[in-house]
C-alpha cells in the first residue's frame, strides 16, 4: 500500500513537470516575439519551478487537468497576439521608409528645380522652408534679388525706428505740455490764492483789536498776527503780478504800525488777565518797563526750581511770541527771583515773523521784491537737447508747449523718461537761466543755466553739479523778445 502511494506521488509529480515545461515552451516563444527579455525570465522561472517540484521542493495542490488546460489556453493566447504586435511593428518600420523615401524624392525634385527653373525653386522654398533658408538660397540664386531684398528689409526697419522716435517724441512732448499745463494751472491757483488772502488781510488789518482778558484770547490775536506773516512768506514762492508788489509793500508798512501799536497794549492786558488765572493759586502777574516788555510772575511756589521750571515751559512760547524780553519769577513781592533772558529769541515790535517750531524766521524787506521777469516762448518747439551723466547717461531736452510754457523731458539709458518741471527763464547777459520747480511750482533750489551757444549746465545751492553736451543745435528763436 505504500508503495502505490509512493508511485502516485512521483507519477503526480511528473504530472506537474510535464505542464510546467510545456508551458515554458509555449509561453516563452511568444512572449519573444513581443518582449525577449520578458520570453527569458517567464522561461527561467518555468524551469525553476520545475526543476523544484521534481525534487519535491514545492508543488501545487490539486493540480488537475482543469489547470493544466487553462496554462495551455494562455499560451495559445499569447502565440496568437504576438503576431499582431509584429504586424504592428512591421507596419511602422513600412511608414518610415515611405516616409524616407517620400522625402528624398522631394529633395531630388527640389535640386532638379533649383537647376532647371530657379525662380520656380526660390518660389517653393519661400513657402516651404524657413526665412533664413530662402535667404540663404536667394543670394546664391539670384544675387540682385537679394540686394533688393536686403534693401527694403533695412528700409523697413529704418521706417520702423523712425515711427518709433516720432511716437516716443509725440509722448514725450504731450507729457511735457500737461505738466508745463498742469504747473501753469498750480501757479495760477497759488497766485489767486494769494491775492484773495492779501484782499482779506487788507481789510482785516484795520478792524480793532480788542484787549484780551484771558490767555485764550491772548492765542486769538497771536494766530490773526500769524496769518498777516504768512502773506509774506507765500509771496516769496511766487512770481508777482500787477501792482500786487505795490500792495504787499503798502500792507507791510501798515502790519508794522499794528504790531507797534497793538503788541504793547496786548503786553499790558496779559497781566490781569494771567492774575484772573493765578489767584486761585496764591499767584500773581504783572508786566512792567519800556512797552511793557518784562513780565513778573509771584508764587510762594517759586521757592522750588522744579514749579519756576515747569511754569515758565507752559508759558514760554507765548511770551516769546508777544515780544517779551524778560521774564521773572519770585517767591514774594521784591524777593529775590530767577529771571530768563528771551531777547535773543524774541523779535522787535516792527519786525515781521514767522515761526517755524518756535524759532522766529524773519522775513525782509527784499524778500517781498518782485522777481524777475521770465520769458515766455512765442510758441512751441524744442529749444535744445543735451547728453548728461545723471547717475546713469540721460538726455536732457528743454521744450515750450504751444502756450509758450517751458519744461524739460529726462529720459535715461534704460529707455524711462519723465518731466521736470521749469519756471519761465531768465535772461542774464547772454545766459538763460531755468529754475527747476516742484509740481506746483516751487523753487527746488536747482537752475539750469544755458548759452545762446548752448552751453549746459545745471547748478544747486552747493554749486555746480551737471554738465551737458549739446545735440544739434540749440534754439532760442522763440524768445525773439530777448536781447543780448
Amino acid at each position: 500500500m505504500q508503495e502505490v502511494t509512493r508511485r502516485r506521488t512521483v507519477w503526480s509529480r511528473l504530472w506537474e513537470i510535464v505542464f510546467w515545461v510545456i508551458g515554458s515552451f509555449l509561453i516563452a516563444p511568444g512572449t519573444a516575439l513581443a518582449n525577449p527579455l520578458v520570453a527569458y525570465v517567464i522561461a527561467v522561472l518555468c524551469a525553476a519551478a520545475a526543476i523544484s517540484i521534481f525534487l519535491d521542493k514545492v508543488s501545487i495542490p490539486n493540480f488537475g487537468k482543469t489547470r493544466a488546460v487553462g496554462l495551455i489556453w494562455l499560451s495559445f493566447l499569447l502565440l496568437t497576439a504576438a503576431p499582431t504586435f509584429q504586424l504592428q511593428r512591421a507596419q511602422e518600420r513600412q511608414a518610415a521608409q515611405l516616409q524616407l523615401a517620400e522625402e528624398e524624392r522631394a529633395a531630388e525634385e527640389l535640386a532638379e528645380l533649383r537647376e532647371s527653373a530657379p525662380e520656380q525653386y526660390l518660389a517653393r522654398v519661400r513657402e516651404e522652408s524657413s526665412d533664413a533658408f530662402w535667404l540663404s538660397q536667394l543670394r546664391e540664386l539670384d544675387p540682385p534679388a537679394f540686394q533688393e531684398e536686403t534693401e527694403r528689409r533695412e528700409r523697413a526697419a529704418a521706417e520702423a525706428v523712425e515711427a518709433h522716435a516720432a511716437e516716443v517724441e509725440r509722448l514725450s512732448a504731450q507729457r511735457s505740455e500737461a505738466a508745463a499745463a498742469a504747473a501753469t494751472a498750480a501757479t495760477q491757483r497759488r497766485q489767486t490764492a494769494f491775492d484773495e488772502a492779501l484782499t482779506s488781510a487788507e481789510r482785516d488789518i484795520s478792524r480793532p483789536v480788542e484787549l484780551p482778558n484771558t490767555a485764550a484770547e491772548v492765542a486769538v490775536f497771536l494766530r490773526r498776527v500769524d496769518r498777516y506773516a504768512s502773506i509774506f512768506n507765500d509771496a516769496e514762492s511766487i512770481a508777482l503780478d500787477g501792482n500786487q508788489p505795490e500792495r504787499l509793500r503798502r500792507f507791510r508798512a501798515e502790519l508794522v504800525a499794528f504790531q507797534r501799536r497793538e503788541f504793547p497794549r496786548v503786553r499790558d492786558a496779559l497781566g490781569p488777565a494771567l492774575r484772573r488765572d493765578l489767584w486761585i493759586d496764591d499767584a500773581t502777574a504783572r508786566t512792567i518797563g519800556p512797552g511793557y516788555r518784562s513780565i513778573e510772575f509771584t508764587s510762594y511756589r517759586y521757592t522750588l526750581n522744579r514749579n519756576i521750571q515747569g511754569d515758565f515751559g507752559t508759558v514760554r512760547e507765548t511770551l516769546r511770541k508777544l515780544r517779551f524780553s524778560t521774564a521773572v519769577f519770585r517767591p514774594y513781592a521784591d524777593g529775590a527771583g530767577s529771571r530768563y533772558d528771551l531777547s535773543s529769541f524774541s523779535p522787535n515790535d516792527d519786525e515781521v515773523v514767522e515761526w517755524r517750531n518756535g524759532i522766529p524766521r524773519r522775513l525782509a524787506v527784499q524778500s517781498v521784491s518782485p522777481p524777475a521777469r521770465g520769458l515766455q516762448a512765442s510758441g512751441p518747439g524744442t529749444i535744445g537737447v543735451w547728453r548728461a551723466d545723471c547717475g546713469v547717461p540721460c538726455e536732457i531736452r528743454i521744450v515750450a508747449s504751444s502756450g509758450g510754457e517751458i519744461s524739460s523731458v529726462w529720459t535715461y539709458s534704460d529707455g524711462s523718461s519723465g518731466p521736470r518741471a521749469l519756471s519761465a527763464p531768465t535772461l542774464t547777459g547772454n545766459r538763460f537761466r531755468f529754475p527747476l520747480v516742484d509740481e506746483i511750482g516751487r523753487d527746488q533750489g536747482e537752475y539750469i543755466i544755458v548759452s545762446r551757444s548752448g552751453a549746459f549746465s545745471i547748478y544747486d545751492r552747493l554749486g555746480l553739479t551737471m554738465t551737458g553736451e549739446l545735440v544739434g543745435a540749440v534754439d532760442f528763436s522763440m524768445f525773439g523778445s530777448a536781447s543780448e
